[in-house]
């Protein structure tokens, strides 16, 4: 990655904050640095029925051009508010495993420290505007929130192993 791209990936960035800001959404754009790899926004959620905040990060993932010239890849991101157990590592892979399986958007993740990660991957036209996109942008946001809500609940009571992951898994494909 040359830091021409770079500087293309900062001024997308700049232009989703500006669509997201438009529509009242809070954001923060974290640059590149040491201790940042990529430039990243941060787009300020509602809490959860906890209350406890969210976040979802945005960046887009460099490709080699010589591989890769007419897409860029948008990353989502967030940490669930809440943390698994060592014993319940076993149960929320099972359950991720389900999740990932039947839901058409995000992937759920376990990190060594047991944090509970979310994750979506989009690919973009690279020559297009993103004021072109921006609507699309914005749904793929709320449909993320939208499975991120939809889970929230069901991995945290088998991350703090108040239930099962089969239990659990049970009740979901009920709710299917």
């Amino acid at each position: 990655m040359n830091n021409q791209d770079e500087i293309m990936m900062d001024l997308d960035l700049l232009s989703i904050q500006n669509i997201l800001n438009e529509t009242g959404l809070k954001t923060t754009l974290l640059e590149k640095s040491d201790l940042i790899r990529l430039s990243t926004l941060g787009v300020e959620i509602d809490p959860d029925e906890s209350n406890r905040k969210r976040s979802i990060y945005m960046s887009f993932i460099p490709l080699p051009e010589e591989v890769f010239d007419n897409i860029k890849l948008l990353q989502f991101h967030t940490e669930m508010p809440f943390h698994g157990l060592k014993e319940s590592q076993a149960g929320l892979e099972a359950l991720f495993n389900f999740i990932n399986v039947n839901s058409p958007i995000g992937s759920f993740g376990l990190n060594d420290d047991y944090k509970i990660s979310v994750r979506y991957v989009h690919s973009m036209d690279k020559f297009q505007s993103l004021s072109e996109t921006g609507s699309l942008i914005l749904e793929l946001l709320k449909f993320l929130i939208f499975t991120i809500d939809t889970y929230s609940d069901p991995v945290e009571l088998v991350a703090n192993s108040v239930k099962g992951a089969d239990d659990v898994i049970k009740g979901l494909r009920e709710m299917l």
